[in-house]
C-alpha cells in the first residue's frame, strides 16, 4: 500500500529544516562540518580518554606496530613534537623549533619542509583531500586553525567564532592529544611504579580497536610518551619518546 503524499511531503519538510539547522544561517560550512574531514577527529569528544601533557620540549620520534608488539626510533636528535604520517604512509612529518620536518621511513636524514612562525601542532591530512594539512598556530587563547597546502605551501585560516561555546570546545579538542580514527583510538594513558627513592610516573601510548583490549605501543617503563597518530593503513602508530638526562641526542 503506497504512502499518502501527505506523508512524504513532511518527511521532506522535515528533512529539510534538519539539514537548514545545521547550517549556520549565511549558508557557510561550520567550523564543526569543515574539521570532521581532519583524520584522527573525533566526533564525540567528550568520549575521549586518558591523560593528555604537552611535552613541549619534544623527543625522539618513535613508530610502533600494534599487532606485533615492536617499536623502532625513526630520529636520533631530539626536540621533535606532533609528528603525522604522510597519507602515502612512506615518510611522518614532524615540528622541530617553527618548522615541519619530513622524516622518510625508508631512511634517510629528516629534512626541513617548511617554516611556519608559531607552529603548535599537526592535527592530520583532510581525508578529501590529502594535499591539505591541518596545523595549529599559537598557544591558549590565541590559537589560528589552518589548512596547509602541502603543494603550494599556502596555508589558508579555518575561521571559527571564539564567542561561540561550541566552536571553543572544538579548538579544545582539537589542542588535546587523543586522537579517533573511526573505530579505532589512539591515547595517553598515566603509568606509575615505585623507584629506588620515589614513585616515577610517566605517559604510555596505547593503541584501541573498536572494543579489543588495549595495546601498549610504547611500553616506555619510565619514559615519557606522548603525540601519538595512526598511520593511514591502521597498522603503525608515530608517537614521540622523551630522552632522559645524560641520553645521547
Amino acid at each position: 500500500m503506497n504512502a499518502p503524499a501527505s506523508t512524504f511531503t513532511a518527511t521532506g519538510i522535515l528533512l529539510a529544516l534538519t539539514l537548514a539547522a545545521a547550517q549556520p544561517a549565511d549558508g557557510k560550512v561550520s567550523f564543526w562540518e569543515r574539521l570532521k574531514k581532519i583524520a584522527g577527529i573525533s566526533a564525540t569528544p567528550s568520549l575521549m580518554k586518558g591523560t593528555d601533557d604537552d611535552m613541549p620540549n619534544g623527543g625522539q620520534i618513535w613508530v610502533g606496530t600494534p599487532d606485533t608488539g615492536r617499536s623502532q626510533r625513526i630520529t636520533h636528535d631530539s626536540g621533535f613534537r606532533s609528528p603525522v604520517f604522510a597519507p602515502d604512509g612512506n615518510a611522518v612529518l614532524a615540528i622541530k623549533s617553527n618548522a615541519i620536518w619530513r622524516i622518510p621511513l625508508a631512511g634517510g636524514a629528516p629534512f626541513k619542509f617548511h617554516e611556519m612562525s608559531g607552529l603548535s601542532k599537526l592535527v592530520g591530512f583532510d581525508r578529501d583531500d590529502t594535499n591539505q594539512l591541518c596545523v595549529l598556530l599559537g598557544q591558549e587563547s590565541a590559537i589560528s586553525v589552518q589548512l596547509l597546502s602541502v603543494v603550494t605551501l599556502q596555508a589558508v585560516p579555518i575561521e571559527y567564532d571564539a564567542g561561540s561555546r561550541e566552536d571553543r570546545r572544538w579548538v579544545a579538542h582539537l589542542k588535546r592529544w587523543d586522537r579517533s580514527y573511526g573505530e579505532t583510538m589512539v591515547y595517553l594513558e598515566k603509568q606509575r611504579k615505585t623507584g629506588l627513592s620515589s614513585e616515577v610516573e610517566w605517559n604510555d601510548v596505547y593503541f584501541k580497536r573498536r572494543n579489543e583490549t588495549p595495546i601498549n605501543v610504547s611500553r616506555a617503563d619510565g619514559k615519557n610518551c606522548g603525540h601519538p597518530s595512526l598511520a593511514p593503513n591502521g597498522t603503525q602508530v608515530v608517537f614521540i619518546k622523551d630522552i632522559g638526562p645524560g641520553e645521547a641526542q
